[in-house]
């Protein structure tokens, strides 16, 4: 769910014109606890939205990419040694791609 919500931000906002920012001073919910031991219950020291939303006529342009790594079988290229040594050589973010079939 993280990864998805940090894919929308990042394929579709404009940091120009779909990141909003409110003034303070407003009622809400006390997120912080700094927030809540000044003010008490309620209170808001200013608000922030972002606008990921796909555009309807377009949003086919906006899907996720999956790439099909469960269907190459490395094996018949490499033999038990090579996949060893290529896989100690894999850097944590490639292990965590391929963790997650990207």
């Amino acid at each position: 769910m993280q990864d998805d919500l940090f894919w929308a931000i990042e394929s579709r906002v404009n940091p120009h014109t779909d990141i909003m920012t409110g003034p303070g001073g407003l009622r809400g919910i006390a997120a912080q606890p700094s927030e809540v031991k000044e003010r008490g219950v309620g209170g808001w020291e200013g608000g922030i939205a972002i606008d990921a939303t796909k555009p309807y006529n377009e949003a086919w342009r906006f899907e996720r990419p999956s790439y099909p790594v469960d269907k190459v079988n490395l094996a018949k290229y490499f033999d038990k040694e090579q996949l060893a040594a290529i896989r100690v050589q894999q850097s944590e973010y490639a292990k965590t791609l391929a963790e997650r079939d990207w």
